[in-house]
This record gives structure tokens, C-alpha cells and sequence, in this order.
């Protein structure tokens, strides 16, 4: 678990460790969106600095029933029934090459 924290100075901690706004990469905040939907960070925010707003702002897009949590619940469920689709296919018809993909494709 991933504990975020700003304080009413602004001061941003990760884990308990000091961080500067360049510590601040992309590959950090894509991981932090992808644990977050997951309820994967937990988020102490205090103060109205501009950074303060930004964990706010993304802790509160990404909480149970926030708008993209829902999205990236519909895009799994839809992968899960495509490869279920898909087995149920292979299980059905076998592995098809990709040359008879015509034949089966549904009208």
C-alpha cells in the first residue's frame, strides 16, 4: 500500500519519505493512477496548497464510483468477455487459421 501525504505547507511525502514535484515522473503518477483505482493508496491531505489540490483531485477521480473507476471496470469486464468469447470459439471450432477468418466471421 502506498501512502501519500501533503501537509498544510505543501510538503509531499511518499511512504513516509520527503519527495520535490520532480520526483514527480510520469512512470510514478501512471503507477499511483493504477494503484489508486485499485484502493491501492491510501491518501492523508491537508491544506489548500496547490499541490494538496492535485491529490485531492486525483484521489477523488479514482475512488470507488468515480467516473473512471467505472470506465476501467467496463474495459475489464469487456476484455474478460472477448476471451471467453474467444475460448468458447477455439472450443467450438478449433484453432481456425486466420485464412478461414471470413468463413466464421459473424454476419
Amino acid at each position: 500500500m502506498t501512502e501519500i501525504s501533503v501537509n498544510e505547507k505543501g510538503e509531499l511525502r511518499v511512504d513516509g519519505e520527503p519527495k520535490k514535484i520532480a520526483d514527480l515522473t510520469q512512470e510514478f503518477l501512471e503507477k499511483l493512477v493504477d494503484d489508486s483505482l485499485e484502493s491501492k493508496v491510501d491518501y492523508e491531505i491537508e491544506g489548500d496548497m496547490p499541490l494538496a489540490g492535485f491529490f485531492e483531485t486525483l484521489r477523488d477521480g479514482t475512488k470507488e464510483g468515480s467516473e473512471l473507476r467505472k470506465a476501467k471496470e467496463e474495459r475489464e469486464k469487456k476484455v474478460e468477455d472477448a476471451v471467453a468469447a474467444g475460448k468458447k470459439f477455439i472450443e467450438g471450432h478449433g484453432d481456425a487459421p486466420i485464412s478461414d477468418v471470413e468463413k466464421w466471421r459473424i454476419q
